[in-house]
């Protein structure tokens, strides 16, 4: 699996569009009972991108701590 995989969220929706990152999280929401008003906050245009570049922040970070770990557990 390529690591473009890991970093973000990757959801496939029912007309089989590509979701990737808060887009993902949206259209999960949005289908998920009791969610859909968090996929409406979301999807407010200054809270999306608010959101949006928190989310590459936060997942940048995760990402690259889990690849560090996995590099040092290797070496062990």
């Amino acid at each position: 699996m390529g690591n473009k995989y890991l970093r973000r969220l990757h959801f496939i929706s029912s007309s089989n569009e590509l979701k990737v990152g808060l887009d993902a999280f949206i259209e999960i929401w949005s289908r998920s009972e009791g969610y859909e008003k968090l996929a409406r906050f979301f999807s407010v245009p200054l809270i999306y991108h608010f959101a949006s570049a928190t989310y590459e922040v936060i997942s940048f970070i995760l990402f690259y701590r889990y690849k560090l770990t996995n590099s040092i557990n290797e070496n062990l």
